[in-house]
């Protein structure tokens, strides 16, 4: 029985035992029926909690705001059940508990602790598990919140170790005897008492709001900001707090995030597994740092970083690798007195940064994410999960990089001797000098050795679309694999076939980040490396990004010749769902050459020409919801709004059902999408309600990711729509305000706000703004004349409402050569609201 409850304490099962307590869970519901508790009378409204998802991947998802969640964070003791819930009381909110919402936070949740969650593993003893629980505890520096993250999970399994009502002395005696300069060590232990209780309460607390088991929820400790916060308030607003969060935020989502991570912490705690005392390491290194002349050393954050927990860089065997001593000896003479200062791990991490740039900072999470395991495609269009040993990345590295702690910790031994200089702890920039010297004193065979580990790092950290979440500063990634690449021209054909096979297909993957000059640096360099490569799938992709480029540019016979080259049957006889999900991928960007082209017909051809093998995988799955929302525009394009409505609705399903995918970087697209055919069927209050919630969405997830000033212009000529004119020119003047603004969203500004200035009399502003229009449309020059015909009249309109008169028999000869130039398989409606605008204006011209 003490197996059965450390097992559900810990959240750590062998498949059989998943299967059985899930056989289990579902025959309990008929012994486990209960009257409900019916809520008592009070002044608050009663909200019905929203029925969980099932555990299925094909249950429809039902969130606030939609967010992928990863496969792990589904893993919970026992499956979701999708039965109706109690009704819950959400109480109206007291100012401490409003200030207690403001702490959640989910983007900085993952910014800070990593896609990876948390990690302590064994070292050397330094006592009990109270010892060593303490240690990190008193050590926690309250302005770092990873340290705080680990203080409130150490006060957590610190109380739950503790038995109830049993007396603190065993615990002190412990304590003291190990660390005999301990002071006020019985007063500390019951603070820390006071802390986990609260910990524990909240958790749960919100437990009982969701109606799951607490060890399932422990993952609440991640996202919730100001521990003090939580820590000093009281259980009524504890409650009413997490009550607030679970109705308007996906607080419930992320804590199942998180919980598998935080579990493990826990687990390891339970199991007193060791944690390291650092106190030994820094006490050796401490005179050696207080008499060198570092950057930013004194003894106040030497205290503070020895919260860290110090593990050794290992190896698989004993024996040192060949590339180790060598290189480390080329540290040591770059930068003198080194080898007391920093640690081994440190000395390895500093080889690898002098590979990357030295006038872009670094950030932190490029050396995470490029050492931790990435998600990539399968043959049969499945996920796995890839390790960065399996790419070439040697463990010693790979250990160290994917420990946020150990690198935290390493950078701040480079910051004291000032090998880098820190940017708010989550980026830095390296000292030119230091890399030099580290480079000029690797021998050939090591620069090659180490520009292959700076590489694979680098191109490991670009995220696939559809797999993992985007990354939110693309612009601090792309130097830093620009440099490496740059360095690493002749030495592709040196590593392993599968290694450039991966970093060809990821160089795709990043050809998607803007701007003009990376997109075709990065194609470019895929073609090198995939050169003698005999790799069908490869070569199709590389030719279909040529082709998206081409497309990009405007180069349009680039971009039909890349695919015209794909239809020639150069394939294998056989062709996986990998390559058949490639084949639909290629068939929608001929869509988009046809779009281009004006050939709308030609484009809706191309894209029912494809549909899945059999079963989706889902790798076919991402294809069909690009396909669905290409056909959602096409559709509106021709003026086919019901049908088009259905195909976006479809998309948005879809993105919204599959949590094993991310459709984060489409979302902006499909909802403006949606929005402007809601328009076009009239029905602008819920294009709006779509709109808002994207922008909420964006706003709550600190998204900074192109596609805001599309969702406002979009939103603004719902506005529009509903005579709500001041509210519409609010959001274009502060779209207009933006720096860089995109051709397209140019264009809509100018005419949203021509048509408010119309609407207003205001036909000096308005004429102003339709030539602004006219000049915007000249830069899309494959567009056919319907969309300049209605500003050419509409600036006939303005012109005889001043009174120009002599200047419209000119604009109307224009509006009647434009028209015949207009084409059935065009574009009809490529401008939502460019419809109503052109029945206003001929009414208002007859009345």
């Amino acid at each position: 029985m003490s197996f059965l409850c450390y097992k559900l304490l810990t959240g750590q099962y062998h498949e059989t035992e998943t299967e059985t307590l899930q056989r289990a869970w579902a025959a309990a519901p008929p012994l486990l029926q209960a009257t409900p508790r019916t809520a008592p009378d009070m002044e608050y409204p009663v909200v019905r909690a929203k029925g969980k998802r099932a555990a299925s991947d094909t249950a429809p998802l039902s969130r606030k705001h939609p967010r992928t969640l990863s496969d792990s964070s589904s893993k919970s003791l026992i499956p979701s059940q999708p039965r109706e819930q109690p009704l819950q009381i959400i109480p109206s909110l007291s100012p401490n508990a409003a200030d207690l919402v403001k702490t959640y936070s989910y983007k900085n949740a993952v910014t800070v602790f990593g896609e990876s969650g948390l990690d302590i593993l064994q070292g050397t003893d330094c006592g009990g598990v109270f010892v060593k629980l303490f240690l990190i505890i008193e050590r926690s520096d309250p302005k770092i919140e990873l340290q705080q993250l680990f203080r409130r999970t150490c006060c957590y399994a610190f109380a739950k170790l503790h038995e109830k009502g049993a007396s603190v002395d065993p615990m002190v005696q412990e304590i003291e005897n190990t660390l005999p300069l301990a002071q006020r060590t019985k007063e500390r232990v019951k603070g820390i008492l006071r802390a986990g209780t609260k910990w524990i309460t909240i958790v749960e607390q919100f437990a009982s709001i969701v109606n799951r088991a607490p060890q399932q929820l422990t993952g609440l400790l991640c996202p919730l900001r100001s521990a003090s916060a939580w820590e000093r308030a009281v259980t009524a607003d504890h409650r009413s707090a997490l009550a607030n969060l679970h109705a308007n935020t996906d607080i419930y989502e992320s804590t199942l995030r998180f919980t598998p991570s935080v579990n493990k912490v826990l687990n390891q705690i339970f199991s007193e597994r060791s944690f390291i005392d650092e106190t030994r390491t820094f006490t050796s290194h401490s005179n050696t740092l207080l008499t060198t002349p570092v950057c930013k050393t004194s003894r106040s954050s030497l205290e503070a970083s020895a919260a860290f927990v110090c593990w050794d860089l290992h190896t698989v065997s004993k024996a040192q690798p060949a590339w180790k001593a060598p290189s480390l000896t080329a540290v040591s003479e770059a930068v003198p007195g080194s080898s007391g200062m920093h640690s081994e791990g440190t000395n390895i991490l500093l080889i690898v940064l002098s590979f990357l740039s030295t006038s872009e900072k670094i950030p932190l999470n490029l050396l995470f994410y490029g050492a931790t395991p990435r998600k990539r495609w399968t043959v049969h269009g499945e996920i796995e999960s890839v390790d960065a040993i399996c790419a070439g990345l040697v463990p010693e590295l790979g250990s160290l990089l994917s420990d946020v702690l150990r690198l935290a910790k390493a950078f701040w031994e480079l910051e004291s001797s000032s090998s880098v200089v820190s940017d708010s702890g989550k980026a830095y920039t390296l000292n030119e000098t230091v890399a030099s010297c580290i480079r000029e004193n690797l021998s050939a065979e090591q620069l090659s050795f180490w520009r292959c580990q700076a590489l694979i790092v680098t191109y490991r950290a670009i995220p696939w679309k559809y797999l993992e979440p985007a990354i939110p500063n693309p612009e601090l990634f792309l130097p830093h694999l620009k440099q490496v690449l740059e360095a690493f021209q002749d030495c592709f054909k040196d590593m392993p076939a599968s290694t450039r096979a991966d970093l060809v297909l990821t160089l795709i993957e990043a050809s998607r980040f803007p701007n003009m000059v990376w997109k075709p640096f990065a194609i470019g360099q895929a073609e090198v490396a995939a050169r003698d490569l005999e790799d069908s799938y490869l070569h199709f992709c590389i030719a279909q990004s040529q082709s998206r480029l081409g497309q990009i540019a405007g180069n349009m016979g680039q971009a039909v010749s890349s695919l015209g080259d794909l239809s020639q049957g150069r394939l294998s006889s056989t062709v996986d769902k990998r390559m058949h999900s490639a084949i639909g991928q290629a068939t929608i960007q001929y869509s988009l050459n046809c779009v281009q082209a004006e050939d709308i017909p030609g484009a809706k051809r191309s894209l029912e020409n494809w549909s899945p093998l059999n079963q989706p995988s889902p790798m076919e799955e991402v294809v069909l919801f690009r396909k669905d929302m290409m056909l959602g525009r096409l559709l509106r394009f021709q003026g086919e709004f019901a049908e088009s409505l259905a195909h976006l609705e479809k998309s948005r399903k879809t993105a919204e059902e599959r949590r094993v995918l991310t459709s984060e970087e489409d979302l902006c697209d499909l909802t403006c999408d949606l929005a402007d055919t809601l328009r076009e069927l009239d029905n602008p209050a819920t294009a709006e309600r779509h709109l808002r919630a994207e922008i909420t969405r964006r706003d709550r997830n600190c998204i900074c990711s192109p596609g805001q000033s599309l969702l406002e212009l979009s939103l603004a000529e719902a506005l529009f729509a509903q005579e709500r004119f001041k509210e519409a020119e609010r959001l274009c003047l502060d779209v207009q305000s933006r720096p860089s603004l995109l051709d397209f969203e140019e264009l809509r500004l100018h005419i949203t706000m021509a048509k408010i200035r119309h609407v207003e009399s205001d036909y000096e502003g308005a004429l102003s703004c339709w030539s602004g229009a006219m000049k915007a449309i000249g830069k899309f020059h494959m567009t056919n004349g319907r969309s300049t015909r209605i500003i050419v009249l509409s600036i006939c309109d303005t012109l005889r409402r001043l009174g120009q008169t002599w200047l419209v028999d000119a604009s109307l000869k224009e509006a009647a050569s434009l028209e015949e130039l207009a084409k059935p398989r065009d574009a009809q409606y490529w401008i939502a609201g460019m419809r109503h605008w052109l029945e206003y204006s001929a009414a208002s011209r007859s009345s």
